[in-house]
């Protein structure tokens, strides 16, 4: 080194100098092959990642379609299955109570005497107690008249309002023709409910007391 002109002094510079460029030469190149090798690592990390799969807004659009359909098919059956359940309830009802009305009129008409026939559709006669009791049609409602002693017959309702009564009839067997026999009286009219969804549907009743 001496020969070139280089002292010691220079010469550990230049050996130091040296030194340090093949340091940083190596740690670069270590850094270089770490980010490389990462790279590498996260695309084959990704590659090896299970495919996650979803729905696209059309799919969306087209189940919440599908959903509202049905929903509103459902809802539909249920409400016509809830409106017939309340008729069929509301025709039992007007039934029971028209049989409850003719029971009470056979019951009373059993033990009276002196019929009268008013009209075709009201009856007077004398009870068991002495009454003078009146049945007729009234707007559609059977009423039940009872004479207060002072010449006013007081009618009251015996069937319900949510029961439409038509064509009362009593007819009566004239006990002149037939001497020896009580009057044979048959009870006769038709009833049906106020229910909107009934409209047209009624049911005959007649009975011969």
């Amino acid at each position: 080194p001496q020969s070139r002109g280089y002292t010691p002094h220079s010469w550990k510079i230049f050996s130091l100098i040296s030194f340090l460029l093949r340091k940083i030469s190596s740690f670069t190149n270590s850094i270089i092959g770490r980010v490389y090798l990462t790279g590498e690592q996260a695309i084959a990390k990704k590659r090896n990642l299970p495919r996650v799969t979803g729905y696209t807004i059309v799919e969306l659009l087209v189940a919440m379609g599908l959903f509202v359909i049905l929903i509103s098919i459902a809802a539909v059956g249920f409400v016509r299955a809830i409106r017939t359940q309340q008729a069929i309830v509301s025709l039992i009802d007007a039934n029971n109570n028209a049989s409850l009305a003719l029971e009470q009129m056979a019951r009373e008409i059993r033990t009276s005497n002196s019929f009268q026939n008013v009209s075709v559709s009201e009856i007077q006669f004398i009870n068991a107690y002495g009454s003078t009791i009146h049945y007729r049609l009234n707007s559609g409602v059977i009423e039940r008249g009872v004479d207060n002693g002072l010449g006013t017959i007081v009618f009251s309702p015996i069937t319900a309002s949510t029961v439409n009564v038509s064509n009362l009839l009593f007819t009566m067997l004239d006990p002149v023709k037939n001497p020896g026999y009580p009057p044979r009286i048959t009870i006769n009219f038709t009833i049906s409910t106020t229910n909107p969804y009934l409209q047209g549907i009624s049911t005959n009743i007649q009975t011969t007391i």
